[in-house]
């Protein structure tokens, strides 16, 4: 067993000093920082502050940190995961948001409930600029469930991003799934009339 995994789990305590002093060298946040994600995640007296107080002191904590959410989610751990998500995502740093990007892939484990919310604010953040690829994967797939709802987030995110030419083929196929489920059952719809008045835009 690794040594600081030994201590984390049966000793945090002697390494709390060990860590305060990783927290003046960003060098060492990478690291770090998932040790001390693990030990919050394991409600180790004072860990969680560490955390937040490595990863706020540099890009690379942080990114670190975000990057090992989605390695780590259960439903036991959704409250200090969503919490770190939403702390982390009013940063304008694209190597962070790419990591909220890889992020998209695990959203089928929240219930919709909590992902509606938090979905509400990171389609409002700043590092959404930065989610070009499984963000559009997700909305084509939650579209089915929601069209409405992908919708509201696509013409949102569009607004922020106009004219961005590398997604526009992605943004164009979640646009005609999420209208094609609504056709199914109604004809004249406002959100549909807006989503296809953003295709003759840039079209």
């Amino acid at each position: 067993m690794n040594p600081i995994l030994y201590l984390i789990s049966y000793n945090f305590e002697a390494l709390k000093e060990y860590f305060e002093q990783c927290v003046l060298k960003p060098e060492c946040h990478k690291v770090n920082v998932v040790w001390l994600f693990i030990a919050a995640l394991r409600q180790e007296n004072g860990a969680k502050d560490l955390m937040y107080k490595m990863a706020d002191a540099s890009e690379i904590g942080r990114t670190s940190l975000v990057r090992e959410t989605e390695r780590y989610y259960s439903p036991a751990h959704h409250e200090l995961i969503e919490g770190i998500l939403r702390k982390y995502m009013n940063y304008d740093e694209e190597e962070l948001g790419q990591q909220y990007d890889f992020i998209f892939n695990e959203y089928e484990k929240w219930s919709n409930n909590v992902l509606e919310p938090y979905l509400d604010s990171l389609f409002d953040s700043p590092v959404i600029k930065y989610c070009n690829h499984y963000v559009f994967e997700f909305l084509k797939i939650y579209s089915d469930k929601n069209p409405h709802k992908t919708l509201d987030w696509l013409l949102g995110r569009y607004m922020r991003e106009e004219n961005n030419w590398r997604v526009f083929d992605s943004m164009t196929e979640v646009l005609l799934t999420a209208d094609h489920k609504i056709l199914e059952f109604e004809q004249n719809d406002k959100v549909l009339e807006d989503a296809m008045a953003m295709l003759d835009d840039v079209v």
